[in-house]
């Protein structure tokens, strides 16, 4: 993988313009576009959510604020979130299930994946079914000669 991109292929690689990373770049988003600049993968990563925020309707200064909350919420780690943009609001989903408005800071809710709670719960069943099994298996009568109950003896 080659590590750093001219700002002529960011844009092919990212779907936007030089005009977009040019007032990306005044809002803050990414180094202005130069004949020495190049983009790093988070930068290409950054520019698409950029180019996904603008396409959704926000304006440059709103792009560059949620990309700013973004990165204070989860660093680096842009891999691991979702973005919905929903009205005027960019609310950002980290691994972690916290939900957060991009544009307006602070925790709105948590996030239950219906999914892996209902994995979680199958293999407590599943556990408990186990577990249930053997202490039946404790109970049952013995071998001939042995004092574990009375059934059987006659």
């Amino acid at each position: 993988m080659v590590d750093t991109v001219t700002p002529a292929q960011a844009c092919r690689i990212a779907g936007c313009t030089l005009p977009d990373i040019r007032r990306w770049a005044r809002a803050g988003v990414v180094r202005t576009p130069g004949v020495t600049t190049r983009y790093s993968f988070r930068d290409l990563v950054v520019l698409r959510l950029a180019a996904g925020l603008a396409a959704a309707g926000l304006r440059p200064a709103a792009v560059a604020r949620a990309l700013d909350a973004i990165a204070n919420e989860v660093g680096d780690a842009l891999t691991g979130v979702r973005v919905v943009v929903a009205g005027n609001s960019v609310l950002v989903c980290a691994d972690d299930g916290a939900l957060v408005d991009a544009l307006r800071g602070g925790q709105l809710a948590f996030v239950l994946p219906a999914g892996a709670l209902a994995d979680e719960v199958e293999a407590s069943v599943r556990a408990f079914s186990d577990d249930r099994t053997a202490f039946l298996a404790q109970l049952e009568p013995g071998e001939p000669g042995r004092s574990a109950g009375t059934r059987g003896s006659g």
